[in-house]
C-alpha cells in the first residue's frame, strides 16, 4: 500500500493511506480531476455549506474547492482541495501555504488541509475525502 504522510501543525506526523490502494493501484485523483468531489464527505451529524471555488490570485483561474462544515458539537472547520501543476508544488504547499493549518496532506497534484479548533477532529474531517483514507 502506498502512504502518505498526514501533517498536524505543532504536532506528531500522522500517515493515512491513499484510497483503494490496499486493493489496486488506482492511485491519487488524476489531473483535472473535480475538487468540489475531493472534499470530505463524513457524513453523520456533521454539516457542510456549499464549496466555493479557489481562484489564482494571478489570472482567476479555478485552482480548488473550499468549504466549511459544522461538526456535531457545532464547532466550525474549512477544509480545501488544491490542484497543482505537478506533485512537487502540491507536497510543497503543505509547508508553504498550509504550515499553519492543523491538517495537511498531498497526494498527486493535489494538496488537502483543514483547520478548526480541535487539531485531531479536522485531521479526522480531512481524512474523509474520498482520495484520503485513513485505514
Amino acid at each position: 500500500m502506498r502512504r502518505r504522510e498526514l501533517l498536524l501543525s505543532g504536532m506528531s506526523v500522522m500517515t493515512i493511506g491513499l484510497a483503494g490502494c490496499a486493493d489496486d493501484d488506482s492511485g491519487p485523483p488524476e489531473p483535472g480531476a473535480d475538487t468540489d468531489a475531493l472534499l470530505p464527505d463524513p457524513g453523520g451529524e456533521w454539516s457542510r455549506d456549499e464549496p466555493t471555488e479557489l481562484t489564482d490570485g494571478f489570472d482567476g483561474d479555478e485552482v480548488g474547492s473550499r468549504a466549511e462544515y459544522a461538526s456535531p458539537d457545532g464547532d466550525r472547520y474549512v477544509v480545501e482541495v488544491s490542484e497543482w501543476d505537478d506533485e512537487a508544488g502540491a507536497s510543497g504547499s503543505i509547508d508553504s501555504v498550509y504550515n499553519d493549518w492543523e491538517a495537511a496532506a498531498s497526494t498527486g497534484v493535489f494538496s488537502f488541509a483543514a483547520t478548526g479548533p480541535d487539531a485531531s477532529v479536522a485531521t479526522d474531517l480531512l481524512a474523509e475525502s474520498s482520495a484520503l483514507d485513513n485505514s
